[in-house]
């Protein structure tokens, strides 16, 4: 007659099939209680929007993400290719891959999803590869761009347009030569920059509409060719904004 054992499992074994069932994570994420990291929830506590953006996309540098992942229809389990089950959303009519710094973010968003840990620089590659922007906490005033993934895929701090001062003195330099141009300020946009355009209106209507308009195409024709531009920006989009003397 043989004797019915209870069958041993070594840790390894444990830890593999609770990962299996669905129960933790194995490894470094074992020990991830999805909290915020620090200094990512220090940067988070800014208060000014680009400062904001800028802080939390230098502090995110070596860190993860969470990634809300559902069990698999037939093994109840996350999906082998977690790409497969990357979440997107539409943002101003953009399409961005969505990520959250921490499981009380991510429960808003459903609470019925496990959070994944997901390295960020494997998130920067995964919406790199897919050309889309990365939403965090599903906050539209938190999108990082093509340029800001691109420092964080190979460690770097990134460089925004707005505090990128090589660029900003030869932006000026070039609007010295354009009358009707009388300041400029980089914002951030979904995939990349917007860059604001101060244009003086002085004579009727339309003789000040024509010379405005023909000003800034060439004024943006030239700010194209800047070497630092692509680096800092991605793509960028122009939005005049008349403005009058009395």
């Amino acid at each position: 007659m043989t004797e019915n054992r209870p069958l041993k499992l070594t840790e390894a074994q444990r830890q593999k099939l609770a990962q299996r069932l669905g129960q933790k994570p194995v490894g470094a994420a074992a020990h991830d209680a999805g909290d915020c990291p620090a200094a990512v929830a220090a940067a988070l506590s800014e208060t000014k929007v680009r400062a904001r953006l800028e802080k939390v996309a230098h502090a995110l540098v070596g860190q993860r993400l969470l990634m809300p992942v559902y069990a698999h229809p037939e093994e109840h389990s996350e999906p082998k290719n977690l790409a497969e089950s990357l979440i997107r959303q539409e943002v101003n009519g953009q399409s961005v891959l969505l990520a959250f710094t921490d499981v009380a973010n991510m429960r808003k968003f459903d609470s019925t999803a496990r959070p994944v840990p997901v390295p960020v620089k494997q998130f920067a590659t995964w919406a790199l590869s897919d050309q889309q922007a990365l939403m965090l906490n599903q906050d539209p005033e938190l999108i990082l761009g093509m340029p800001a993934l691109s420092a964080l895929v190979v460690g770097d701090n990134w460089l925004p347009a707005w505090a990128n001062e090589p660029l900003n003195v030869a932006v000026q330099d070039l609007m010295s030569n354009y009358p009707a141009l009388v300041g400029f300020t980089f914002q951030p946009q979904g995939y990349g920059t917007r860059l604001e355009l101060s244009v003086l209106m002085t004579a009727g209507p339309d003789q000040a509409g024509r010379e405005a308009r023909a000003q800034v195409s060439s004024f943006v024709s030239q700010v194209a060719r800047i070497p630092e531009l692509p680096g800092s920006c991605g793509p960028l989009s122009v939005a005049p904004q008349p403005v009058n003397l009395a």
